[in-house]
């Protein structure tokens, strides 16, 4: 080697770590093969934590990617799509067999999708789909779980399994946890609760002590806002509410809906989160049978005059709300199972796909440093 030449690991660290951490990880994980430096720069745990840190900064712009599940074709199969454009382009197939088990998706949370095997939820996965890396998560405390779904109401000796997932901050690193709730029903009675918690910095479960204040037999949380996961539930006064599990405290919370003049147990409503704020979605149908979706944000976390109505969608057919995407732009499905964008600003709509399940995905790091 020349006087004048430079090898890679004479660059600066310092200055390699601001440039890779503008970088998307699959690219990432092609620049750890360059050379020994780089890769030892990347799987540095405080760098996973700072490009995660970057890549939320951004989540509202360039980094907000989608990641759409699609089990029309086969159902053990998922076509999903991770990008940043306006159109739902470059789809790819994944079937994820593990164990001989299949999975599907449950949530996502900060560049990880939770899954759980097919007709056994107690056992789940932690995927990154940027990086392609799986990790096994331990079986938790909780036995003799039913082997499918509930939506409705339990019946005599029944047991409802709900799950939250999410990604905390602490000590210079980001912790994911997921919170399962067991609720045991006898004659269509509450009975007792049971609530674990597992951790992915200790690979391990605690059964905490915490009690829920109200009852949800919604599967699972989708909607994870302020270090809390959120559910629809209905409260001991038989009135709906929502739930919160706050991840870093491990206590449960009420939080009240935004006055509306509809009734809520007349309308189909979700939680969702949208540009960062805990989001109330409402579809109800006014006498002419026309679709309304009516988007409620809370500006100030658990503070109950701050629901604001963002805005309404409507007087339209056979749509209900999905999701978001990025520049405010409304996922919804239609009556015939396809998936559509909404712009409210313009009031125009495009037809996507056909898709079963979606979730939103971020891109990171996760899992490399594991």
């Amino acid at each position: 080697m020349s006087e004048n030449d430079v090898s890679y690991d004479d660059v600066p660290c310092d200055l390699m770590r601001l440039l890779f951490t503008k970088q998307r990880p699959e690219d990432l994980v092609i620049a750890m093969c360059v050379c020994k430096s780089w890769r030892a720069i990347i799987r540095d745990s405080s760098f996973v934590y700072a490009h995660l840190k970057h890549c939320r900064r951004t989540s509202l712009t360039d980094h907000n990617a989608s990641l759409i599940v699609d089990g029309a074709h086969n159902y053990d199969a998922f076509q999903f799509s991770m990008q940043y454009s306006e159109e739902f382009t470059g789809h790819r197939h994944c079937r994820i067999l593990f164990d001989n088990l299949y999975y599907t998706v449950e949530t996502s949370s900060d560049g990880l999708v939770l899954l759980s095997a097919t007709g056994c939820r107690q056992k789940m996965l932690l995927w990154n789909p940027a990086i392609r890396k799986f990790k096994l998560v331990p079986i938790s405390g909780i036995r003799n779980l039913p082997h499918c779904r509930t939506g409705f109401r339990p019946v005599h000796e029944q047991q409802v399994l709900v799950v939250g997932f999410g990604c905390i901050e602490c000590n210079n690193k980001y912790d994911y946890k997921i919170v399962q709730v067991l609720y045991y029903f006898s004659d269509n009675a509450f009975q007792h609760s049971y609530v674990t918690v597992y951790s992915l910095w200790s690979n391990s479960w605690r059964r905490i002590r915490a009690t829920p204040p109200c009852y949800t037999n919604v599967d699972v949380s989708n909607a994870f806002v302020n270090e809390a996961v959120h559910w629809r539930a209905e409260s001991s006064a038989d009135c709906w509410v929502i739930m919160a599990f706050d991840l870093r405290e491990e206590v449960f919370r009420e939080i009240p809906l935004p006055d509306h003049h509809h009734d809520y147990y007349s309308m189909y409503w979700y939680i969702a989160v949208f540009e960062e704020l805990l989001s109330v979605v409402l579809h109800y149908q006014n006498q002419e049978g026309y679709d309304f979706v009516e988007i409620w944000v809370m500006k100030e976390y658990r503070v109950v005059d701050s629901w604001s109505k963002l805005f309404v969608l409507g007087p339209t057919r056979f749509l209900y709300p999905s999701g978001y995407m990025k520049s405010r732009r409304v996922l919804l499905e239609s009556r015939f199972e396809k998936l559509v964008i909404y712009y409210p600003n313009h009031g125009q709509r495009q037809d996507v796909m056909h898709p079963v399940g979606l979730t939103t995905y971020l891109e990171s790091l996760a899992l490399l440093d594991d």
